[in-house]
């Protein structure tokens, strides 16, 4: 199966009118921004992307909140879970790449981590690409 060997990296990005690129770690590159946190998924090339906003804010959602979005056509889906926050899930299955998912949210008690699962995601099946973990 072609799914089989895909692989995570993440790599944070901060949105924002004016980006500017700093490294973080040596497999991740940051971009500080004043609305949300973007954690790119790749397998080994870039599928699809998480956002993630930890507090609420005007920009683009309520606080403590994500979604994901698929940017390559290639019949698959992007899904994200965690349980850390009771189940919450946010998916583009059934949809067309580009795609984003709406937004999930809930109040989830300040500086607690969250992990989240990334997969790839089509019809019955699912392929684990690794995790993300956020602070809310």
């Amino acid at each position: 199966m072609k799914a089989i060997g895909r692989i995570l990296a993440l790599v944070a990005t901060l949105a924002s009118c004016a980006l500017t690129s700093t490294t973080a770690h040596a497999s991740e590159s940051a971009t500080q921004a004043d609305c949300y946190t973007t954690y790119n998924i790749y397998d080994p090339t870039k599928v699809g992307y998480m956002d993630w906003n930890a507090d609420p804010n005007s920009c683009y959602s309520n606080g403590d909140a994500f979604r994901v979005c698929d940017t390559k056509a290639d019949g698959w889906g992007v899904a994200v879970t965690t349980i850390d926050a009771g189940i919450r899930e946010a998916t583009t299955a059934g949809h067309s790449s580009p795609y984003c998912s709406p937004w999930v949210t809930g109040n989830i008690t300040e500086g607690k981590e969250i992990e989240f699962n990334a997969y790839l995601v089509k019809g019955s099946s699912s392929v684990h690409l690794g995790s993300i973990t956020v602070t809310a």
